[in-house]
């Protein structure tokens, strides 16, 4: 009897070997398979220890250790972005090194076109100044990661802390921010928006650059060809065919082309006497870094990706954050509530950071965002679609805006995705009880 028992314990202790043993490779298996893998001949000839150690000023000794995508291909269409590790005598550090594209068709000529990589290195010090307003009264707030190195040659690079580090990452696509996710979002947001009106108010308008949106007029011949491939052939080939979609809305979007540039810009222009702050401009789940404590409940959240920044309406953020954003199933009908959760939030960091000039009321900030809505109905359709579809190898700003074969494919699944016909169906009804789809 002693000896069968015995027997079974060892036993138990051989198949719990086994198992952590197969748990093991099975994780080396994913992680070699993962697109996060950079090969060889896909890492930059530039991106090399003396990068690091001119970049820096690093005197100690290191090696790179490892490099690898910081997000999945395709998810960032207006840069390269790597996580690399170094590795010093006593310790490793990773950090997050992204860059210009250098012949990368449409994304190249889009960032040299709109300055996409000068504004973001200038926001990186303003999020700085925004941090030590808040800081200045007691309040230890953090709103992105830290910019710790700027190269010029041969293109645009940054290099940022890696916040994975302290626990950060981003909350899975699909499946949409949750109401307490949501909550924490807006009351960072609203943070960020009263420390750039603040500052704006202390120290004078921003830069230039910041007072054009991603839709200006400059983007005419660019938007244009972009439409006649694309949005065509999503509301024609796409739309046209799913039995849910009102034909009437339809109808509708087939005469958008001749007056969505104009619209998509008169709602990023802000208005006079009006209340305006700097926007991040591209506010959605893919740009927000979440902090979990041991529970899964959220502790914090910090913004990456300052490409886009507008100094116009917070109704801007506000209309990308939760359109494309919000868990599919509840945002519409907590829409309402998650303006007024932002506004409040908005309210008291005007008020704790000492702001002199009229404060936005609930009201207004309704209307705003009415007046600027058709912002949500574009991006339903631009947008939402990726934020909906995963481990698609094919996603890069190539294929969603290519003309070619390849592009069309990718097009395809996406928009076909069946979760998203339906949320989309459900959108444009809610879209066109206000009016909101009649552009003409």
């Amino acid at each position: 009897m002693l000896a069968a028992k015995t027997r079974l314990v060892f036993d138990a202790s051989r198949v719990d070997k086994i198992i952590q043993s197969f748990l093991s490779t099975l994780k080396k298996l994913i992680e070699s398979m993962s697109d996060l893998t950079v090969t060889p001949d896909e890492v930059p000839e530039w991106l090399t220890s003396d990068f690091f150690r001119d970049t820096l000023s690093l005197t100690e000794s290191f090696i790179i250790r490892k490099i690898k995508y910081a997000c999945e291909r395709g998810e960032n269409f207006a840069s390269k972005i790597y996580r690399v590790v170094l590795s010093f005598p006593n310790n490793d550090k990773s950090y997050i090194v992204k860059s210009r594209p250098i012949g990368n068709g449409f994304a190249e000529e889009f960032t040299k076109k709109f300055c996409i990589f000068p504004k973001e290195i200038e926001m990186y010090t303003h999020v700085d100044k925004f941090e030590n307003i808040f800081h200045e009264i007691g309040f230890d707030i953090g709103f992105a990661p830290k910019c710790i190195g700027v190269k010029y040659t041969p293109t645009d690079i940054l290099i940022i802390e890696d916040m994975n580090a302290k626990g950060f990452k981003t909350a899975r696509k699909s499946d949409g921010l949750k109401q307490p996710e949501m909550e924490f979002v807006l009351k960072k947001l609203a943070q960020f928006h009263a420390a750039s009106a603040v500052h704006c108010e202390r120290n004078g308008s921003f830069d230039e650059k910041f007072s054009r949106g991603i839709y200006n007029s400059d983007m005419k011949e660019i938007f244009d060809q972009s439409y006649d491939f694309n949005i065509s052939l999503i509301i024609n080939e796409f739309f046209s065919k799913w039995p849910t979609l009102d034909k009437r809305i339809i109808e509708k979007m087939k005469n958008w082309r001749d007056f969505t540039l104009d619209e998509l810009i008169r709602t990023m222009k802000p208005k006079p006497d009006e209340f305006s702050c700097l926007n991040h401009g591209d506010m959605w789940i893919s740009n927000i870094l979440f902090q979990y404590d041991s529970n899964g409940n959220v502790k914090d959240c910090q913004f990456i990706d300052f490409q886009q920044c507008v100094f116009t309406s917070p109704a801007i953020d506000l209309l990308n954050l939760i359109f494309t954003s919000a868990e599919t199933e509840t945002k519409l009908q907590n829409f309402e509530g998650f303006v007024k959760i932002y506004h409040g939030h908005l309210v008291d960091a005007l008020k704790v950071l000492g702001y002199n000039k009229t404060i936005p009321t609930l009201k207004w900030l309704y209307l705003d965002i009415l007046d600027r809505a058709f912002l949500a109905v574009w991006n339903s359709i631009a947008t939402l679609p990726m934020c909906l579809a995963e481990n698609i190898k094919e996603s890069s700003s190539d294929n969603l805006l290519g003309e070619n074969e390849e592009g069309k494919n990718f097009k395809e699944k996406i928009y076909n995705n069946e979760r998203y016909r339906k949320h989309l169906t459900e959108l444009l009804n809610y879209f066109d009880n206000r009016g909101l789809v009649d552009l003409c």
